[in-house]
């Protein structure tokens, strides 16, 4: 639930602060586990945008 570019949320309070007035509904799953962060891949421009636990190999297998 982070914004782009900024750090990683963790805490629903952090959360909350964060998109404060921004979106319609937030709902509390409680506070989550500090963990990697997942793989974001852009699969228009076929490169990784974050990298995580899951390589682009790994992607662009899964794609073919």
């Amino acid at each position: 639930a982070n914004i782009s570019g900024k750090g990683d949320l963790y805490k629903i309070k952090d959360v909350v602060k964060a998109h404060d007035g921004n979106v319609g509904l937030i709902l509390d799953g409680g506070n989550l586990p500090r963990r990697k962060t997942s793989t974001v891949y852009d699969v228009a421009e076929k490169k990784i945008i974050r990298k995580g636990p899951v390589s682009g190999k790994q992607i662009r297998a899964a794609l073919a």
